[in-house]
């Protein structure tokens, strides 16, 4: 792992560790460990934040990593909280995270704005945004679009099979038994208080 993939920064509280990588726990804990090893003493009069808001690390391996930390060093590290900003007030704006790959299961990535994943999502992952959820591939696991509370969010795929679908605070599950395969790509969005999935039509949606 490079040496800037975590980033030590002064403010005014305190020290903020700041981990700009999706890489394994023990590699990020040992980088962790290096640096707090060296100014031990330092950390100890002081307050230490840790910032995991630029990677996909779920608050699982987190709270591991804090909890190395204060086994190791008797430090505590507060977590970073991001500010919420304003709510998607509709399916254009916002900033957009690409996710390459499959979403296996176990996983949970969740993002203060659109995600568009060039893949799959497996039965098992899940995915959770503010803004909308674009599948280029299957949708088998779960998804929550509009997470903050936007109604006009949509969820998208090339083959749309979630085991659940959830849009702001309205959701859907999969029927029983075993589910005809869509033979187009297809697009979920709220309308009058349930979550419909219709084939996709670029003009009857984005027009």
């Amino acid at each position: 792992m490079k040496e800037q993939n975590i980033l030590f920064k002064g403010t005014k509280d305190g020290v903020t560790v700041v981990v700009n990588d999706d890489t394994d726990y023990e590699l990020i804990k040992k980088a962790i460990d290096s640096k707090v090893r060296i100014s031990k003493n330092f950390f100890k009069n002081g307050r230490l934040f840790i910032d995991f808001s630029n990677t996909h690390i779920d608050k699982i391996v987190q709270n591991k990593i804090q909890e190395q930390i204060f086994d190791d060093f008797q430090i505590t590290m507060e977590k970073v909280e991001k500010t919420k900003g304003r709510m998607f007030t509709g399916i254009y704006e916002g900033k957009t995270k690409f996710l390459s790959g499959t979403i296996r299961s176990g996983q949970h990535i969740e993002y203060e704005g659109n995600i568009v994943v060039i893949g799959d999502i497996n039965a098992g992952g899940q995915i959770t945004a503010e803004g909308n959820i674009i599948v280029l591939g299957s949708l088998r696991g779960v998804v929550h679009a509009g997470s903050s509370g936007n109604t006009k969010a949509v969820v998208a795929a090339f083959s749309l099979q979630p085991t659940q679908l959830r849009i702001a605070d309205v959701f859907s599950r999969a029927p029983d038994g075993k589910a005809q395969k869509p033979k187009c790509p297809e697009l979920a969005r709220v309308k009058d208080g349930c979550i419909v999935i219709e084939p996709y039509a670029p003009n009857k949606f984005f027009d």
